[in-house]
């Protein structure tokens, strides 16, 4: 059995490979290996972080806010929250540029 895949103009030919089947243990081992993969994923947290921004859209002043950013792998998204009510989300794909600083000023 041949065949030819239309608008091909003859040149490339398909032909049926006979006795190559894929047997039940790889099937087996890709649902294994796909279903640990999305069993094991977890959010990263980090508490106690401290980030700067805006306190409004009028008032350009910079605030410290203090709350817990997560790196949220299912959905693929960034987020922080804070004890007084601030948070966002910020998909991964919207990230061009992440900015760490460890200052320990402050701490005694």
């Amino acid at each position: 059995m041949e065949s030819f895949f239309p608008g091909s103009m003859g040149k490339f030919l398909v032909r049926p490979q006979g006795g190559r089947q894929v047997s039940k243990a790889a099937y087996l081992a890709i649902f294994l290996f796909l279903s640990i993969s999305l069993l094991f994923s977890e959010d990263t947290k980090f508490e106690g972080v401290k980030i700067r921004r805006h306190k409004s859209a009028e008032k350009r002043e910079l605030v410290d806010k203090i709350g817990v950013l997560s790196f949220e792998d299912d959905s693929q998204k960034l987020t922080f929250r804070s004890a007084a009510g601030d948070q966002f989300a910020i998909p991964y794909s919207d990230i061009t540029k992440v900015v760490f600083d460890t200052d320990t000023h402050g701490t005694a």
